[in-house]
This record gives C-alpha cells, structure tokens and sequence, in this order.
C-alpha cells in the first residue's frame, strides 16, 4: 500500500473544523458560568457532534487502512508469527505511545459496551499503580544525572526499565474483558497494540522471560510519510491535552464526556490535570 494512503485523513476540510472545535473546547475550560462560548447544550451538540462524527470516522478510516498495510508487511512472515486471538498476554502491558485521535475514538467505542464503567475503574487503578513506579524511576535516574544538565536522562533503558516493571504487576489493560479473554473494543486498538508481533510461543512473552530476553519479536515500523500524516493530525489535536497514555486519556476524556458525547450539559467541567504525584505525560514514541 502506498504511504500517502495515509495523507488523505489530513484534508482541508477536516484541519479546519478540527482547529475550531479544539480552540472552542480550550475555551470551554477556561470559561466561568458567566462567560460560557454555549448557550445550552443543544447549540454545544450543534457545533461538535458533526466534527467529532467526522474525526471518528477518519479514524477508524485510518485503522482500517493500517491494518491492510499490516497484512502487507506481515506478508513474508506470517506463518512464523505465534500471534492469535486466543492469545491476550500483552494485554497486561501499560499502553502508550497512543494518538490523540486513537484516545478519542477507543474512548467512543467503550461507550457503547456494557463494561463501560468497569473500564474507567480499570483506568483509574493503571494509573494509581503506575505513577509510584514512574516517582521510583524518576529517582534512580537522579541518582544518576547526566552531568551536564543535572537532569534525569530518559532514554530507552529508563523507559523498558518502567514498562518491565509495570508489566510484572500483570494488570490487565483497562479495555481487556476477562470474560472474552481477550479485547473488549479490539475494533477500536490503537496502533501500538497492532504494530507488535511475537515469533514464539506466548510463554515466553510473560514478563520474567521477556525480561531474559527468552523470546523473539518484533515492532513494525510505520513509512515516514505515515508518521508525518500521523503527527500532523496529532499535533492538531494537542490542545485536547490528552496526553499519549491509554489509562490517563480515558480518565480525562470521562471528565469531557458532557461536552464531547452530549451526556450533561455542555462545558461543565474542566479536563482533569494530573495531580503532583501523577508522572508526566510522556512515554516513548513508536520505533
């Protein structure tokens, strides 16, 4: 598949309206009782419901076409690929490195599920029990400071470090349904649960073995011209201050809901900052 397959999900269209509702969200946030950009709720649907309609649909878009790009890469391999449905051990990994359109349309998609609430819930513990590891993380790399800025370095060593750690508490992934053994929104996964993909048998994906380095896998990695697409639209959305955090996202997407989806009256909250104890938002990127 060609990498401008991907460019069309940037069209005029879609960047301008998309800049306006960011813009009008942001101000949403800031605005007193008195000084609200909305009138009422039926006006605040007015104006998002036909951009976040559109923003949704581009995004499955925009995962259908990543998963026949998949299906083309895996080509030389796929009889060696150990991947299944039946299989959900990385669904214990803490997810990041995800896409503010991602957050946005998983977020949509639970919704609509019964275990909706179960899943914030889910989110929320992740996060409770990921920051105390990112603090400890934090100061061992102190502890070790790059001499010439005083500050921690967090390179690729700090972060698989984290994630390891993380990954040994075997949390299952706030969208994981325990009853289906496997995703609950698997339609709506972000990339980083597509792009992954192990060459031996799943027990050597169980965090002390890959750990030693037991088993063998490997991340696809996206054309440059796909990545820029990505991070043109990604960067549009940035004012959402989502962050690239599955747990965390969904949490402060919770705190939108009434705005986005309709559920309460329009521009009834804030989007939730992380307290001081939460880590930054920022973990690695793809690739």
């Amino acid at each position: 598949m060609a990498d401008d397959a991907f460019t069309v999900l940037n069209d005029r269209r879609a960047v301008l309206a998309e800049r306006a509702l960011v813009a009008w969200l942001r101000e949403c946030a800031s605005a007193t009782p008195d000084t609200r950009p909305c009138a009422s709720p039926e006006e605040a649907a007015a104006l998002v419901a036909p951009v976040l309609e559109g923003l949704l649909a581009r995004a499955a878009e925009f995962h259908a076409r990543l998963d026949r790009w998949i299906a083309l890469a895996l080509r030389p391999v796929r009889d060696r690929v150990a991947c299944a449905k039946s299989c959900a051990t990385c669904c214990r990994h803490y997810v990041c490195s995800v896409e503010p359109f991602e957050h946005l349309r998983l977020y949509a998609a639970l919704r609509e599920t019964p275990g909706f609430a179960a899943a914030l819930e889910r989110a929320a513990l992740n996060e409770r029990r990921f920051a105390p590891l990112w603090e400890r993380a934090e100061r061992a790399a102190a502890a070790e400071a790059v001499e010439e800025t005083g500050k921690p370095e967090h390179d690729d060593l700090f972060y698989d470090g984290l994630l390891q750690r993380y990954y040994e508490l075997r949390l299952p992934c706030p969208v994981f349904s325990a009853a289906a053994g496997t995703c609950g929104r698997h339609d709506a996964r972000p990339a980083s649960c597509r792009l992954y993909f192990a060459l031996d048998d799943p027990k050597f994906c169980e965090p002390e073995n890959l750990r030693a380095g037991a088993g063998r896998g490997f991340l696809l990695e996206l054309p440059d011209a796909v990545e820029e697409a990505i991070g043109e639209w990604s960067g549009r959305l940035e004012g959402l201050d989502l962050g690239d955090r599955m747990a965390d996202a969904l949490l402060r997407l919770n705190v939108l809901d009434g705005i986005l989806f309709g559920a309460t009256s329009a521009c009834c909250g804030t989007p939730g900052a992380p307290s001081s104890s939460s880590p930054p938002r920022s973990t690695p990127s793809r690739g």
